[in-house]
């Protein structure tokens, strides 16, 4: 059976997590339609009509079906007016495990928001022919850099586990407007990262600390620094949030400390995920990989 539809396009299930909500909502469709606001309700009504958003066991959910916290839904994805993403995935690593990929600003690792086949995922099922390739961690669509994918779903645990365990060393560089004097150089930010509103935000509160980033200026120039950053845990926006904190907003960061609600590729997000390193839990090689993107501020590689 082919993986590709009769346009030429990788047929890749994607799915939702239904979460508790604040908000309470009788329906999953109702849901639906907050959730995909870029998406016109009586569009997203026939796709739920058609059968085409499903439950695990496969059965097509209804229009009248009620909201059930903690399920999980299946869907493929549509969008036929998808604009092309201008920038292209780099290759840097491949064997019978793993492909190790350098990843542009702009390029969503998974289909999300407007973008499905232009997403790295989909680029790479269509350009490897296997639908079995799976991202084993996460990076922003903002974010550029090194991306780890899965080939093998026999062995694929154990690179998840390679992140679960924390052992994988990550660098990133980060580039940010610089406002005040700086007293000092190094910061260890650790605190508790929880889901925001809108959905699609982060934020601090109190308590439970379950993030920590290792945070470390390295040099100032024309009133923007170069940030050196390890982060211990990979909490959804950690950096951008913990540098943040510490009263340093990345440059050209869409969406903290504000949503700006604005895509301009002449203007990418200074943050840059540089460097991983880590022994192979199949072949037991020690790896390094460096990323060959750039910033707006010459990187000092450790």
């Amino acid at each position: 059976m082919s993986i590709f539809d009769g346009k030429n396009r990788p047929l890749i299930e994607s799915k939702i997590y239904l979460p508790r909500l604040e908000t309470k909502v009788k329906t999953i469709f109702e849901y639906l339609v907050i959730r995909f606001p870029y998406l016109e309700k009586n569009t997203l009504a026939k796709r739920v009509e058609q059968g085409k958003i499903f439950f695990s066991d496969k059965t097509p959910i209804l229009l009248s079906s009620a909201y059930q916290e903690g399920i999980t839904l299946f869907y493929y994805r549509e969008n036929d007016q998808e604009v092309e993403i201008p920038f292209k995935e780099n290759i840097i690593f491949e064997n019978k495990e793993i492909i190790v990929v350098d990843k542009p600003h702009f390029i969503p690792v998974t289909p999300s928001g407007k973008y499905t086949y232009e997403s790295l995922l989909f680029r790479l099922v269509k350009k490897y022919e296997n639908k079995d390739l799976t991202p084993v961690h996460r990076l922003d669509k903002d974010t550029a850099g090194l991306v780890i994918f899965s080939k093998n779903p026999k062995t694929r645990y154990l690179y998840h586990n390679l992140f679960q365990n924390r052992e994988i060393s990550k660098i990133y560089y980060a580039v940010c407007n610089i406002k005040n004097k700086i007293e000092r150089t190094l910061w260890t930010v650790e605190n508790r990262i929880v889901k925001g509103e809108p959905w699609y935000k982060m934020k601090i509160e109190d308590g439970q600390i379950n993030s920590s980033t290792y945070v470390k200026l390295l040099y100032i120039k024309e009133n923007k620094g170069l940030f050196l950053l390890e982060p211990k845990t990979g909490k959804k926006h950690q950096l951008r949030l913990h540098l943040s904190s510490l009263g340093f907003n990345i440059v050209n960061d869409p969406l903290y400390p504000e949503v700006l609600n604005i895509e301009d590729y002449a203007f990418p997000m200074q943050l840059l995920a540089a460097k991983l390193s880590f022994q192979d839990p199949v072949t037991k090689e020690p790896f390094s990989f460096f990323s060959q993107q750039s910033l707006d501020l010459p990187i000092l590689k450790p």
